[in-house]
């Protein structure tokens, strides 16, 4: 823009890799270089980096002084680059890439989904105790296509300028009541709960030997054989109906439900909202199909609909009493 090279932040919240919940928050920030591009002087780096890190201690570095002028220079909106964007190159092929962009970030997280699930089962016991804020770092060529530069764990929430404060502000108090963050249990309570769990084990061990005169038992928790477990396979639950999903299950989905309700400004792009289409493709590029993304894929329209319809109150006969 204007001969200088720039690059993109947006910011995306992941609430779940199991079930993949991805949610992009819709204003960003654009990062200028300081000096116009060449091919020219590649050591030169306020012309070919973009990094804020870099830029601000150059002399042509122009810090932003008021955040509603969100095009002046050195760094712009996400909502400034859209707005150049349709007066230069029109509705459609602005829309297109701002799509574009949410297909590379959602398929940059599925990329990563079979590694961070395998950690995940192996070190985190409460997915809820989990969400990670990522900075997508995106660049543009001359054709408008979509570049992913790198992702960023934990992104820079500083806020250097009045633009910078608008647009985090925003952003922490939106991320912090979409995903939700449970109230800590207190170290008396917790050992409490261990407490009475122990004390409630060493009775039921008491009782089980007592009633089986010492023979040996299957261990606490185990299910007997003919209990039926639930299975949990992507091709069975293409015969389940909501009334016969196991209560976990439908904590799952409900939970999407509610989560989105939270979302505020964001905007979720995985599970995709109304493009049953685009999801299935999603789906066709994870190493495994997970069974709680199925789940969603199956139910989660289904129930959300179901929850939307107004409650038909049922007519009074004349045999009623009114209370």
């Amino acid at each position: 823009i204007n001969g200088y090279k720039f690059d993109v932040r947006l910011y995306v919240l992941v609430t779940s890799f199991n079930p993949l919940k991805v949610y992009l928050f819709p204003e960003g920030l654009v990062r200028f270089c300081t000096e116009k591009y060449t091919k020219n002087n590649k050591n030169n780096r306020f012309r070919h980096l973009t990094n804020y890190s870099i830029n601000k201690n150059s002399g042509s570095f122009q810090a932003n002084q008021d955040a509603e002028s969100d095009s002046v220079g050195s760094k712009w909106s996400f909502s400034a680059l859209v707005r150049f964007m349709r007066e230069h190159y029109g509705e459609d092929k602005t829309n297109s890439v701002q799509e574009e962009m949410k297909s590379v970030i959602v398929k940059t997280l599925i990329a990563a989904d079979d590694d961070i699930n395998t950690s995940m089962s192996a070190h985190v016991s409460n997915p809820d105790s989990c969400f990670e804020l990522f900075g997508f770092d995106l660049i543009l060529d001359r054709k408008l296509r979509v570049w992913l530069v790198e992702v960023n764990i934990s992104p820079s929430l500083m806020t250097a300028s009045p633009l910078d404060k608008k647009v985090k502000t925003i952003l922490v108090c939106d991320t912090l009541h979409l995903v939700g963050i449970p109230q800590p249990v207190s170290a008396k309570v917790s050992n409490l709960r261990s407490d009475v769990a122990s004390s409630e084990a060493s009775s039921t061990s008491s009782f089980a030997s007592l009633t089986t005169g010492g023979r040996k038992r299957s261990s606490l928790g185990s299910k007997p054989k003919h209990v039926k477990e639930h299975s949990r396979n992507v091709l069975n639950l293409a015969k389940r109906t909501w009334v016969g999903l196991p209560s976990e299950d439908k904590a799952i989905v409900e939970k999407a439900i509610t989560e989105k309700r939270r979302s505020g400004h964001f905007e979720r792009i995985f599970p995709p909202e109304n493009n049953p289409k685009k999801h299935e493709e999603y789906l066709r590029l994870f190493t495994s199909r997970r069974y709680a993304n199925a789940l969603l894929q199956k139910f989660e329209s289904k129930v959300e609909q179901s929850l939307s319809k107004p409650i038909k109150k049922k007519k009074a006969s004349s045999g009623d009493r009114t209370i």
